[in-house]
C-alpha cells in the first residue's frame, strides 16, 4: 500500500503515543493497517485492533488485513477474528480484532 507524505510522517514517528487530528478520507484505516502489517511481520508481537463494536471491526479491518498479510498468514479464525502471522525473525505474531462493546472481555 502506498502512503501519502502525511501518512508516512505519522508512520515513521517514534513517539510512544501519537494523536491524530484528521478528517474523513485522510486514510486513517489504511495507515493503521500498514502499521499493523509492519509490526506483525517484523517481530513476534500480539496486536489488538479495537473498533466500536465487533461488527465494525469485521467490516472495517478484517478483509483489509487478510489481503495485506496474505503471504505471511499461518492461520485465520473467521469466527473469532484472529490471525496468526509468520515473522521474519522465525516467530509468530498474533492479531485479534475486537469490539469495545464487550470491554470486560478484552483482558
Amino acid at each position: 500500500m502506498v502512503l501519502h507524505p502525511s501518512q508516512a510522517a505519522i508512520l515513521t514517528d517514534k513517539h510512544r503515543f501519537r494523536v491524530l487530528r484528521c478528517g474523513r478520507r485522510f486514510g486513517k484505516t489504511s495507515l493503521i493497517a500498514e502499521e499493523v502489517k509492519a509490526k506483525a511481520v517484523s517481530e513476534p508481537v500480539r496486536i489488538a485492533y479495537i473498533a466500536n463494536n465487533y461488527q465494525q471491526a469485521r467490516d472495517i479491518m478484517w478483509e483489509l488485513l487478510k489481503k495485506e498479510l496474505a503471504g505471511a498468514v499461518i492461520e485465520t479464525n473467521e469466527a473469532r477474528l484472529e490471525i496468526r502471522v509468520r515473522t521474519v525473525k522465525k516467530g509468530e505474531s498474533y492479531i485479534v480484532l475486537r469490539g469495545w462493546e464487550s470491554v470486560e472481555n478484552l483482558r
